[in-house]
């Protein structure tokens, strides 16, 4: 079975290599757990050094907020958006546009960036 790898070593020998490809995992814990850390490293090991390409689609963190965040971390998402393999879709305004349209959205987004990697 192929794997995709979480980006921590230890969680991988965990995990036997990482991730099933293809599957849905579903992180979840109390806020300040580390989730977004985490899903972040997860999709940065990906794209930036899988040679993947993804999507990471936010309802609460805004944009400029996460790149800056992430940026604090070392992960430099700016520069993966540049090189057209990753986008940061901004969906805090979900109440004003309606889950069908939500939906649409990041089906086209995918469509566009040609993901194979998602964190939502």
């Amino acid at each position: 079975m192929n794997r995709v790898s979480t980006g921590s070593p230890v969680l991988d020998s965990v995990l036997d290599g990482g991730f099933p490809a293809g599957s849905l995992v579903a992180v979840t814990g109390p806020l300040g757990s580390g989730k977004t850390v985490f899903a972040a490293n997860w999709i940065y090991n990906g794209v930036g050094r899988l040679g993947c390409s993804g999507l990471y689609v936010s309802f609460v963190e805004r944009r400029k907020s996460f790149f800056e965040n992430m940026r604090g971390l070392g992960l430099d998402f700016e520069g993966l958006e540049r090189a057209g393999r990753f986008r940061f879709l901004e969906m805090v305004t979900v109440r004003e546009i309606g889950i069908p349209a939500v939906f649409e959205q990041i089906i086209r987004e995918i469509s566009d960036v040609k993901a194979s990697m998602l964190v939502i």
